[in-house]
């Protein structure tokens, strides 16, 4: 440091000078990088709203992170589950709905579906590749609202619940229960990052404006700690149903209450949506679109779209894309038929039989690496329960039964 000092003390004043200033100059800008390294980012809300609860959304700008520029919003949204439409479609879809004249895809994210297992979390391929859904929504320029709360009903098979979670004969879905919240988090590290990527005031790709942390809390339970504990947790948490779409195989849900009986949903999930499940649009549809096009042209000041055009040049409907090619398939003629007995006996079947003292649930079975059987059949089996005549009625009540049976005797 003295060094330092004589060397400077030596110099004349005009070098003296001009040397400092590239020191300081030096040193302010280390400055500025270390603190930009350092301080965590501060994201500011994207949407607004103010005392008269008009809505605003701040546009992203990757120049300017502050993005203090409000602008007038509206979320015009219909709902689209990537789970229930084939991966193929999913572009076809969403450029039918933001011809409809919308701006925001919403969906649901179910748990058992990304966790059939636990610990095996699935985000790859097909339906469940929550990632390249949330790319073509960007892609075309809509904004998204995520519903990923463990529980989201959905007419989904146990609200997407895991199955898995019934092996703890203690466990309480919905609650503070500590082995469900223990659950719950898990999954949540591994989902929320995914979906903390893809929000839009993070970058240019991300297109999340929304999330829900539970669905129709307070209608079916109300443990506000539980609520609390979702909000509380340490990870990035921040309509109609357009599209007929179907729960295909054995993920269909049901209605279960305490004043009404058990009752399965079909597995078309069409709720007189706009879009058919074909992916064709319907009368409402046009209507949808005509309504729209008047409310933009009143409109003029809004952002609508995931772009700077629409609000610099106005909002105008692009073209409905052309309606699904259609095929018709020749009569199948059925050939043979196997027995009952020839099925359980076939071996393309897995099948496991196990002595129990009465009846498990699937809940209770030991496979899938101990996670339990979510879906599929069982087949339970009993010998000398009581003694048929043929030709007199018997009366067999079974109790319990949280889920279809079909009741076989053997003469």
């Amino acid at each position: 440091m003295k060094l330092w000092s004589r060397r400077i003390n030596r110099m004349s004043y005009h070098r003296r000078f001009f040397v400092i200033c590239g020191y300081l100059t030096i040193l302010g800008i280390s400055i500025y990088f270390l603190k930009a390294f350092v301080s965590p980012v501060v994201y500011l809300s994207t949407l607004v709203l103010d005392n008269e609860r008009h809505l605003f959304i701040r546009p992203f700008n990757d120049k300017n992170r502050n993005r203090e520029h409000l602008l007038p919003f509206r979320i015009l949204s219909g709902s689209l589950h990537y789970f229930r439409v084939l991966p193929q479609s999913w572009s076809d879809r969403i450029k039918k709905m933001k011809a409809a004249g919308l701006n925001t895809i919403e969906t649901y994210v179910p748990w058992n579906l990304h966790e059939p297992q636990r610990g095996n979390y699935q985000f790859g391929e097909g339906f469940t590749d929550l990632v390249s859904f949330l790319k073509i929504i960007h892609e075309h320029e809509m904004f998204t609202i995520i519903r990923p709360s463990g529980y989201i009903c959905a007419e989904w098979d146990w609200g997407g619940l895991p199955s898995w979670l019934l092996r703890d004969e203690t466990m309480r879905v919905r609650s503070i229960h500590p082995g469900f919240l223990e659950a719950l988090q898990n999954y949540y590290s591994r989902l929320l990052p995914i979906l903390a990527e893809y929000q839009y005031n993070r970058h240019g790709a991300g297109s999340i404006i929304a999330f829900q942390i539970e669905n129709e809390y307070g209608s079916y339970g109300n443990d506000a700690n539980y609520l609390e504990a979702l909000h509380e947790m340490k990870f990035p948490l921040i309509s109609i149903c357009f599209s007929v779409e179907r729960t295909s195989g054995f993920t269909s849900g049901a209605h279960h209450f305490p004043f009404r009986q058990y009752k399965p949903l079909v597995t078309s999930y069409d709720y007189d949506a706009p879009l058919n499940e074909a992916g064709d649009p319907t009368p409402k549809y046009y209507a949808i679109r005509r309504v729209l096009e008047k409310f933009y042209s009143k409109h003029p000041e809004l952002y609508v779209l995931n772009n700077d055009r629409s609000h610099k040049y106005g909002h105008s409907l692009p073209t409905i894309p052309p309606s699904s090619t259609t095929t018709s398939y020749r009569t199948i003629q059925i050939s043979g038929y196997k027995t009952f007995e020839q099925i359980l006996a076939d071996d393309l079947l897995t099948v496991t039989t196990k002595r129990t003292n009465g009846p498990k649930s699937m809940e209770q079975l030991s496979v899938n690496n101990k996670s339990s059987a979510s879906q599929w059949f069982i087949l339970y089996t009993v010998k000398d329960i009581l003694s048929l005549t043929k030709g007199l009625a018997c009366q067999v009540n079974v109790t319990a039964v949280a889920d279809n049976a079909v009741v076989l005797a053997n003469e």
